[in-house]
């Protein structure tokens, strides 16, 4: 009875592992789909700060030599042009410290390797947590967002 038992736990797990690969495996096909639509939800919301959306530019870095992330990092960035002034802008569904602190890697790399510094420093998320709006201010990172972060829950009826 107690090697049926583990036979059927080794199988579960391995059914949990098969699953955990293709979630991350759906993950990655449909990332780019979502978040070019979060892209576009946000536009809206850059829009109604009065910032014009069709001078966003969306283009891939490289840290071709490891200075600010590691050699042969790649992410990609948005940057808005106004006038000469440059900034770079960063979308989320949810922004965290850890995203905060990537964008500002960011604007090291724009900075130091592209010698493209940016004049402003942007993170546009529909939900920030109190912690990390805190932190973007210390960082000088302004945050734009479409929703407040940790509302009221109500009971269940």
């Amino acid at each position: 009875m107690e090697e049926r038992m583990d036979s059927r736990f080794d199988e579960m797990q391995k059914v949990i592992v098969a699953l955990q690969v293709s979630m991350a495996d759906l993950s990655g096909k449909y990332g780019k789909r979502a978040e070019d639509a979060l892209r576009k939800v946000l536009s809206e919301v850059l829009e109604g700060e009065g910032i014009e959306t069709a001078r966003i530019e969306h283009i891939q870095v490289l840290d071709r030599d490891g200075k600010v992330f590691g050699k042969g990092y790649t992410t990609d960035i948005d940057i808005h042009y106004e006038g000469k002034k440059r900034w770079i802008i960063e979308y989320k569904a949810r922004a965290d410290k850890e995203n905060i602190m990537h964008l500002v890697m960011v604007a090291r790399l724009m900075r130091e390797v592209y010698r493209m510094p940016p004049d402003r420093i942007v993170m546009v998320a529909l939900n920030v947590s109190e912690e990390a709006k805190a932190f973007a201010e210390e960082m000088g990172v302004d945050v734009i967002r479409g929703i407040q972060a940790n509302p009221v829950l109500l009971p269940p009826p």
